[in-house]
């Protein structure tokens, strides 16, 4: 074991940061064992259709996600609660290397920061009080803060349980930012190759983990010019160490970093660069597989959305880091290095924000796009907190010696913090069973229980059509869908788990990873050739963009357990082909019902 895990390892206060990770995972794992009321969501069972099919790359993401759950589904088999581990890993990933960071951070403050031979078990001697404005550093706790608070921000709670790219995502960013502390402030070459590997890991779940790299340069750049206002000196010592970007150490940086691009690029290579095509259609701009709306112009609503999703999905968290970041800089003068950890972590989290905020004025933007900006949030505001729980004890001391007079002492961090991490307990709580909330009144109806459940119901819905369609015509139906989610949850559900097509982009919609797969693109000659006079169970869309395809459609009304209103469900009758599919001419059909 490396020198430096041994102390991580050992360590006290490392220990309690550890001890609440395994804790939470432990309670994680056995709620999606035994308690969990949750079917797959549609990306979920997306990606778990992409671990079926192993490739360099995907239409739309990279192939990170598919490979971890394709590991999981391997060792533990394809229940719900296997495709769903990874993501119980990466939350632990994401918050250890927060914790790693806050803790590195508070030791360059004190000169600790050495090299990666790191020997000294305890880090400060003692514990170390400030005036309120800086950011005392009693380490036996930061590790620990860190933590919590981002197991607490309500959008990484989620991720720590459902499975998308975002999850795993974070954790790479979290590590990359790590390691990148670890590589400008010491010069270690194995910490340049980890910070390396963590943005090809980032990358292979999702790209915009490169939007780190601006902000790491700009952390560079700026502690480099600091340090020459300052008359430092440019080599690090043991004692006083400055950030550093040694060429050699760069260059190690982007050899391990192009690991990640290589499955991309070699798949889009042999694809037509489609994931371009698909970027570029998320942004609304000319050239994407999402033409441009006629027309469409910016509201402010874009923005002024984006922004408050933001505090929805990061909670008080954000609140307790400016708070951090502010007082770091009252004080930069009199404190610099709790000012250069902290601007370092600003310059890891703002790019990314004001990118996508850049963004909402040119295209509709997700609320999660920005989600990595927050991953800073966890160590800064552990900066803060450490700084601010001796000052609180000392007044609350002061004022209960005098007889406590007046109003009781409070500190704007300390309840910042006591607000993260109540905001936390009630979104845990409140996600393990959002269908007993669905239940309670003025909040029911805004909890999105039909995205969280009664996929199975509805798939054994659909099994029940399909049987009464294989008797009426004594043939093997099939099933599509418009919408890829639901092709995805149903591929999962139904019984022996067929072979589901999606016709979304035959019905005026972009292309997806099922148009790419011989077996399910509707456009194969052999596909079309197989399915031809088959009847189907045909699950969304409108009937005129079905009629095309089949001798006769028949509206049959809703699945058991669809929750989303005009979603309608219909018998398909002699399939013949969409159009552009190879589909022999048609004659239109009648609505029946």
């Amino acid at each position: 074991m490396p020198p430096t895990l041994r102390c991580i390892f050992r360590s006290r206060h490392w220990q309690s940061g550890l001890l609440l990770i395994l804790l939470v995972s432990l309670v994680r794992l056995v709620y999606l064992l035994w308690f969990c009321p949750y079917t797959l969501i549609e990306d979920e069972a997306h990606y778990w259709e992409w671990s079926r099919r192993l490739e360099l790359s995907y239409y739309s993401k990279g192939p990170g996600i598919a490979w971890v759950i394709r590991a999981s589904t391997d060792l533990f088999g394809t229940s719900e609660w296997a495709v769903r581990l990874p993501a119980v890993l990466f939350s632990a990933l994401g918050a250890f290397c927060a914790a790693g960071l806050a803790r590195d951070i508070a030791k360059t403050r004190e000169g600790k920061l050495s090299s990666p031979h790191l020997t000294q078990e305890n880090g400060l001697s003692s514990p170390q009080q400030t005036q309120e404005g800086g950011l005392s550093s009693p380490r036996n706790a930061i590790g620990l803060y860190a933590a919590a608070i981002y197991l607490a921000m309500p959008a990484f709670w989620v991720l720590g349980i459902l499975i998308t790219i975002d999850g795993p995502y974070l954790a790479c960013w979290a590590a990359a930012c790590w390691a990148a502390w670890r590589a400008l402030t010491t010069g270690s070459l194995r910490a340049h190759a980890a910070l390396g590997l963590a943005l090809a890991a980032g990358f292979v779940f999702k790209y915009t983990v490169l939007l780190l790299v601006p902000g790491l340069l700009l952390a560079a750049w700026l502690a480099h010019r600091a340090r020459r206002a300052s008359a430092e000196p440019s080599p690090p010592t043991p004692t006083k160490r400055s950030l550093s970007l040694p060429p050699l150490g760069l260059l190690l940086t982007l050899a391990t970093a192009s690991l990640g691009l290589l499955p991309v690029l070699l798949w889009n290579a042999q694809h037509e660069w489609i994931t371009i095509q698909h970027l570029l259609g998320h942004l609304g701009v000319k050239g994407g597989d999402i033409p441009p709306t006629p027309g469409e112009s910016w509201s402010p609503l874009w923005t002024l959305e984006l922004l408050g999703i933001q505090v929805g999905l990061a909670g008080p968290a954000i609140l307790l880091a400016v708070y951090a970041a502010v007082c770091a800089h009252r004080e930069r003068r009199t404190d610099p290095a709790t000012w250069q950890g902290a601007r370092f972590l600003l310059c890891c989290g703002l790019p990314v924000l004001i990118f996508y905020i850049l963004v909402s004025f040119l295209a509709e933007p997700e609320g999660n796009w920005p989600l990595a900006a927050w991953v800073s949030a966890a160590p800064l505001g552990a900066l803060g907190i450490t700084g601010a729980i001796p000052l609180y004890r000392e007044r609350l001391a002061a004022w209960r010696d005098k007889g406590k007079p007046g109003v009781r002492p409070h500190m704007h961090r300390i309840m910042a913090w006591r607000w993260t991490i109540g905001a936390g307990v009630i979104v845990a709580l409140g996600f393990a069973r959002a269908d007993l909330l669905a239940k309670l009144p003025v909040i029911g109806p805004l909890v999105p229980q039909g995205r969280l459940m009664f996929a199975d119901v509805r798939a054994a819905d659909a099994a029940r059509i399909l049987d009464e369609l294989r008797a009426e015509t004594g043939l093997e139906p099939v099933v599509m869908a418009q919408h890829y989610g639901r092709t995805s949850q149903l591929a999962y559900y139904l019984p022996g788990r067929p072979t589901v097509y999606c016709a979304g982009a035959s019905m005026e919609g972009p292309r997806k990873q099922y148009d790419l797969w011989p077996e399910t693109a509707l456009s194969n000659p052999e596909t079309h050739a197989s399915l031809l006079g088959r009847p189907a169970l045909l699950v969304g869309g409108r009937f005129e963009q079905w009629v095309p395809a089949f001798a006769r459609v028949v509206e049959i009304g809703q699945l058991e357990g669809e929750h989303k209103k005009g979603r309608l469900i219909y018998l398909g009758y002699g399939y013949r082909g969409f159009p552009e599919t190879g589909g022999r001419a048609f004659q239109p059909a009648t609505l029946q019902t």
